[in-house]
């Protein structure tokens, strides 16, 4: 019988990812470690995105994008490691909490949709465990110096929590609902067509991420309270200030949603990939 064949991957990485999975402390650790690894990768796949429109919503002027990207390629772009740090605390603790809030919800009311929902728990004690990382995020985007952001009261790390944290809470498990239920209720093909379903179930979700995000976003960098902030939003521009950047927000709810379903893809097709004992 003729051994298996090696299937060839151009992008060199995902033979490096392969390895790391294989290791002893991967396999012990799984949850946290795909975690911390996808959560990077796609910190660094969103963070020009991100940091466009983290300026643009806590600007008191509407920058423009051409504005943006000049000062990104002349000036040096802040907030990369802040980012990167944060994306994979986060779901590494998504992953890991996962588990346990399913259980929990099992053995409260056990319903179809608690694996999605668990999703939303879990979301939501990481973001209250990293948030402190999402404001020195934000901080760092407007060019605060890490010594500045040093001199901050603590109560300022937690400014925007509940709008941002009910956000992750509310969009995660729609996410996921979404992705189940497009190739359900369509010809894409889950796996084949991971890149495009993730997209289309990533901008579903951005209705409801787009005025908490920038409710949020504007506490992060002017601490100001929650009924302050959306007076001050809606005085400067009504209802559509809540939405500003819209195509930027639609586009990023859209690119999270295809990273973080191909970082599955990826994850999940290595891990067989190395159950298959294929040599790299």
């Amino acid at each position: 019988m003729p051994a298996p064949k090696k299937e060839k991957y151009s992008i060199k990485p995902f033979n490096l990812y392969r390895t790391l999975l294989s290791t002893h402390f991967a396999q012990k650790y799984e949850k946290p470690f795909t975690g911390f690894c996808e959560g990077g990768g796609m910190a660094i796949g969103m963070f020009f995105l991100d940091r466009y429109l983290g300026i643009k919503k806590t600007s008191a002027q509407n920058i423009s994008f051409l504005s943006f990207c000049k000062s990104f390629i002349t000036q040096k772009p802040t907030g990369l490691i802040t980012n990167i740090f944060k994306s994979s605390i986060q779901l590494s603790l998504i992953y890991t909490m996962k588990d346990p809030f399913l259980d929990a919800l099992n053995a409260a009311n056990p319903m179809a949709y608690n694996e999605k929902v668990s999703y939303g728990f879990a979301a939501l004690f990481a973001k209250s465990i990293v948030y402190p990382a999402s404001v020195c995020e934000f901080l760092r985007y407007n060019n605060y110096s890490y010594q500045q952001i040093s001199q901050f009261p603590i109560e300022t790390f937690y400014k925007g929590y509940p709008a941002t944290a009910f956000r992750d809470f509310a969009c995660f498990p729609l996410l996921l609902y979404m992705r189940d239920f497009i190739p359900a209720h369509s010809n894409l093909d889950a796996n084949d067509n991971a890149i495009l379903i993730g997209f289309m179930a990533g901008l579903t979700t951005w209705p409801i991420a787009a005025p908490l995000s920038a409710v949020g976003e504007w506490q992060r960098v002017y601490h100001q309270n929650a009924i302050s902030t959306i007076k001050e939003l809606y005085k400067t521009g009504g209802l559509p200030r809540f939405f500003r950047g819209s195509v930027g927000s639609a586009s990023a709810a859209a690119m999270f949603g295809l990273l973080f379903n191909e970082a599955q893809k990826i994850t999940r097709n290595a891990k067989e990939e190395n159950a298959k004992g294929l040599k790299l």
